[in-house]
């Protein structure tokens, strides 16, 4: 048996590690706190710092990863371990689980196993075991996440929480009928980059606010916006989702719902169409109007 899960842990995730080492220790961190921010003992770290960081980054590459998706990547695992662990081995597996199920590393792995030749295990079918409408929804995001990273502009707009595109099943019920990017779109210099690929349930908080405004507006929606919230106002996460569900419910038709967030809670435009392509598109023009 050869599974790929062999690659993350001899291969990519000491490379990966080899790489945030050197750029903590470039940082000013001391081997023990570099030590317990990426799971390993301070004898490790130092035996990391001993090989040149050129060397890690060579690793990686060779196994078919682009420069610039492991800068992004680099970059968001750096901001994660300090915050939060957790925050960090997600947008680790996101990564990791994107780049097989889009096959990355198929000619890597085949090169050294020559016998998995004709594997197909890891790639993702789009569609494959959905009926129509999910598999058309889960395309049309990908569509828009392709759209949002082709854009100049769209850059300029995205909050230092990210961004993110979801679109809902017809009759959606459950979060689980809203497909969405699991981890973030983020800002990579001029350019946004997802992640990982759409997936149904990849947030929870936009497929809250979508089952909740499709009470009231199931149907296309034209360029209206409104304003909810107030910058100082102490406020949860679902108190700003149905202030969103109550614009819709009292205007109807809207385009744009911004929202001042509150003590503790970044500012969010949330805007809508009538799939995800669409939303994505109307993003784009206000990106490039701004």
């Amino acid at each position: 048996m050869f599974p790929p899960c062999e690659l993350m842990m001899k291969g990519f995730l000491p490379a990966l590690r080899g790489l945030i080492s050197h750029t903590l220790r470039e940082r000013g961190l001391s081997q023990s706190k570099i030590a317990a921010l990426i799971g390993v003992s301070q004898a490790a770290v130092s035996q990391i710092l001993s090989k040149n960081r050129a060397q890690y980054l060579e690793k990686i590459l060779e196994m078919g990863f682009e420069r610039g998706e492991v800068e992004t990547l680099l970059n968001l695992l750096l901001e994660d371990i300090v915050i939060d662990p957790v925050k960090a081995t997600q947008t680790l597996y996101y990564f990791w689980r994107n780049a097989l199920e889009r096959g990355t590393l198929c000619s890597y792995h085949r090169r050294l196993y020559p016998q998995l030749a004709l594997c197909k295990v890891c790639l993702r079918r789009w569609g494959l075991g959905f009926d129509e409408d999910s598999a058309l929804t889960l395309r049309k995001v990908g569509e828009a996440v392709k759209l949002l990273e082709s854009s100049p502009h769209i850059a300029h707009l995205v909050p230092e929480v990210s961004m993110n595109v979801a679109q809902a099943l017809k009759n959606a019920k459950t979060l689980e009928d809203v497909a969405a990017v699991p981890g973030r779109i983020v800002k990579v210099r001029d350019r946004v980059r997802a992640v990982s690929g759409p997936e149904f349930g990849g947030s929870r908080h936009l497929a809250e606010i979508l089952i909740n405004i499709m009470k009231f507006s199931p149907k296309s929606l034209g360029f209206r916006y409104a304003v909810t919230g107030h910058p100082t106002s102490h406020r949860s996460v679902d108190e700003i989702v149905k202030a969103v569900a109550q614009e819709f419910e009292e205007k109807g038709e809207l385009d744009v719902v911004m929202d001042w967030g509150g003590i503790g809670l970044e500012p969010t435009t949330y805007v809508f169409g009538s799939d995800a392509v669409e939303a994505a598109r109307k993003a784009l023009l206000i990106a490039s109007t701004y």
